[in-house]
């Protein structure tokens, strides 16, 4: 899926803010190795994303096609752990970036750590921010635990039997 801007195939203008959301509505087991952590899987990309596109939605990878480099962007990467039983854990959520999708490298100052009760499950929220994202550059989240935690879709029936649902993973970022 390529965004564009209203004019198909014109890259987003400098004086246009760059901003994007990716979702994911996937059960996701965290991977317990720092070596080979989990990637936010099944995401998809939300409307406002112009000027982005979804290179691997089982990786989460995210490029910027805006046409020029995005100097700073802020938002937050949001996700709602189910942990297992035992020992609180610990999350730890990194990005990487890469010009060719071969060779990744973790972006500087990226990682977040966030502890994980044994009975946590509730919505939590890291700052996510970026600098310097050039045109046709990946970014990518990556994420590890030190147990078994598993990242998943809330859901409730209401009144009439209506379920309603959320994500297991949310990022956003918009441009400073």
């Amino acid at each position: 899926m390529i965004r564009h801007s209203p004019i198909q195939g014109s890259p987003i203008q400098s004086t246009d803010r760059a901003t994007f959301s990716a979702v994911s509505e996937e059960s996701n087991t965290l991977s317990t190795l720092s070596t080979a952590p989990s990637y936010m899987n099944g995401c998809t990309l939300g409307d406002e994303s112009e000027g982005f596109e979804l290179v691997s939605a089982l990786r989460g990878e995210i490029k910027n096609i805006t046409g020029r480099t995005i100097k700073s962007l802020s938002g937050s990467f949001s996700f709602q752990p189910s942990a297992g039983i035992g020992a609180p854990s610990t999350v730890f959520i990194f990005s990487e970036r890469s010009t060719d999708g071969i060779v990744w490298v973790p972006a500087v100052n990226s990682l977040r750590s966030i502890e994980i009760r044994n009975t946590t499950e509730q919505f939590m929220s890291v700052v996510s921010y970026g600098t310097n994202w050039l045109n046709n550059e990946i970014i990518r989240f990556r994420i590890f635990s030190t147990g078994a935690i598993t990242l998943a879709p809330p859901t409730v029936s209401v009144l009439a039997g209506v379920t309603v649902t959320g994500p297991s993973m949310f990022w956003q970022l918009t441009e400073n």
